[in-house]
């Protein structure tokens, strides 16, 4: 795909095609994760697994103790 010369663009312009890129992108990545979910329900329960199996937890963070109750 050749990429098309934005050198004779003006910033309003670069700024729309900016905004649109995005936007087209933002579809694509939630289309995409849709997709990719769908996918890998159908496969956990072709094999009998639970999707939840799947993920694993992020362990908890421990909270900072406040100074005061330290001492």
């Amino acid at each position: 795909m050749s990429m098309p010369d934005i050198s004779s663009f003006t910033y309003a312009e670069l700024n729309e095609l900016r905004i649109a890129v995005t936007e087209r992108m933002r579809e694509m990545r939630d289309t995409g994760i849709t997709q990719l979910k769908a996918t890998i329900a159908q496969q956990a329960e072709l094999l009998g697994i639970d999707v939840k199996d799947l993920v694993q937890k992020k362990p908890r963070k421990k909270r900072k103790q406040n100074h005061e109750e330290s001492n």
